[in-house]
């Protein structure tokens, strides 16, 4: 790899190919040191014309004033973030180090879409909503799926609160519904799984025995029977054997035993972390790990969201899971779209970068002309290949006008039976003056 820092004029020429960097080798360990307002290129290969875009990278505090800059003086490109990747100089090592340590592609791992297919049932509105009627997409824009892709770019579980905090800032500019459960409970859950699917490789801080991400990891392991690790972390944590002898009993005698679970589960002395652990990996041994009994989880949602998504993950530990299959292989199609290798030195999957989404605002539609890949949906860069399909803001600014419709049109119903109302009674009472007036008529007509 070899890089060349620019100045703003440099970028400009070397854009419009009338300027020639001289670049230097690039090592992902050496620290670059940039001037106030420096631009820095970064090519995969020795030849900067080799046809791969280069990675450009700039401060994170001169993010936002360098896409104003771009969207002002460059014409050919736009947006600009839909061409280069452009990332935070501070993230440049992290992104890179994604493009190379994609490993985690085993089937197992895959298993985890349900942990998202999970989240997707729990924020919907309608709780009743079958899963055969959610979209890849739909699934795909939360944030499960965001810090699963990430974990398999190769994002430890340190990187994964920055991509939350990223997946937040673009989803406030899209959306502004309420979510069931909060972005740092989410973030919370698939942070333990990222230590655990990284602990076999050596990645992994070492841990002590009792936590989750251990825990987690044992069963994670190729051969680790869910029951073999699972009931005795039961026993052990309720301190009684009995609830063990229910759960290896019939489908029917564990689905009769939940009360009783819960209120074991609740009244013991352990954390509330283990808590939501434990409850979501009872539900999902009720169908011996399979997604049909998820909305099992909806009477949990409100007190401990964290176990509707342990419901998923755990799952996909069981020997009968089917969070690949299920829904017409929902899952498995979502798998092969969050686990695709993503080269940063490649022209970027996404419409446009949150930092320059941010920018543009609502010109984007307005003035801009933004164009996507979807209608009806943008998918918003978050750092490097980590990029996530929201509601286009045309949809939310369509959603705005539709209800001021709607209530104008209520209003203009309501209003026109009103006057219906009000020209019967006129009718009526010039009916009764007419008839009052005849001598014959007034007594029958005197007390109306």
């Amino acid at each position: 790899m070899i890089y060349a820092s620019l100045t703003r004029d440099e970028f400009i020429g070397w854009l419009a190919g009338k300027h020639t960097p001289q670049p230097a080798r690039f090592s992902v360990r050496r620290k670059i040191k940039t001037s106030d307002r420096k631009i820095t290129i970064v090519w995969q290969d020795s030849n900067t014309e080799s046809g791969r875009p280069p990675i450009v990278a700039v401060a994170q505090n001169d993010l936002q004033d360098f896409f104003a800059f771009v969207s002002t003086y460059v014409s050919t490109f736009k947006p600009f973030s839909a061409f280069f990747n452009v990332v935070p100089i501070e993230a440049l090592e992290l992104v890179i180090r994604s493009g190379t340590d994609q490993t985690w592609r085993s089937e197992r791992f895959a298993r985890f879409v349900g942990v998202a297919i999970a989240e997707t049932h729990a924020q919907s509105r309608s709780k009743t909503r079958s899963l055969d009627r959610l979209s890849v997409q739909g699934v795909r824009a939360t944030l499960s799926a965001t810090l699963m892709r990430a974990i398999f770019q190769g994002y430890e579980a340190k990187n994964l609160a920055m991509v939350a905090e990223r997946w937040e800032a673009a989803r406030r500019l899209t959306s502004d519904n309420a979510l069931s459960i909060t972005p740092n409970n989410i973030l919370q859950v698939w942070q333990v799984i990222g230590n655990a699917v990284t602990a076999n490789n050596g990645s992994a801080p070492k841990r002590s025995k009792g936590q989750l991400d251990s825990i987690l990891g044992a069963g994670f392991e190729e051969g680790a029977a869910f029951d073999e690790w699972f009931l005795p972390l039961i026993e052990s944590s309720l301190g009684s054997d009995k609830y063990v002898k229910v759960l290896k009993g019939s489908r029917e005698e564990r689905v009769k035993s939940i009360p009783a679970f819960f209120e074991g589960i609740l009244t013991a002395k352990i954390s509330p972390d283990l808590k939501d652990f434990l409850v979501g990996g009872l539900l999902s041994m009720v169908g011996n790990g399979s997604m049909a009994h998820l909305p099992l989880t909806d009477q949990v949602v409100q007190d401990m969201p964290r176990a509707v998504l342990w419901f998923g993950a755990l799952s996909a530990l069981q020997p009968q899971n089917d969070s690949l299959t299920a829904s017409n292989c929902l899952g498995r199609r979502l798998a092969r779209d969050l686990m695709k290798e993503y080269n940063p030195f490649s022209v970027p999957d996404h419409d446009v970068s949150l930092e320059e989404l941010q920018v543009l605002g609502e010109k984007a539609w307005n003035g801009f002309g933004m164009r996507t890949m979807h209608s009806g949906t943008i998918e918003i860069g978050l750092v490097g290949t980590v990029h996530t399909p929201f509601r286009s803001i045309n949809n939310k600014q369509e959603d705005e006008r539709q209800r001021l419709l709607n209530e104008r049109r209520r209003s203009e119903a309501f209003a026109g039976e009103r006057i219906h109302e009000l020209r019967m009674l006129l009718d009526r009472a010039s009916r009764i003056t007419k008839e009052i007036s005849h001598s014959r008529q007034r007594d029958f007509f005197e007390n109306d």
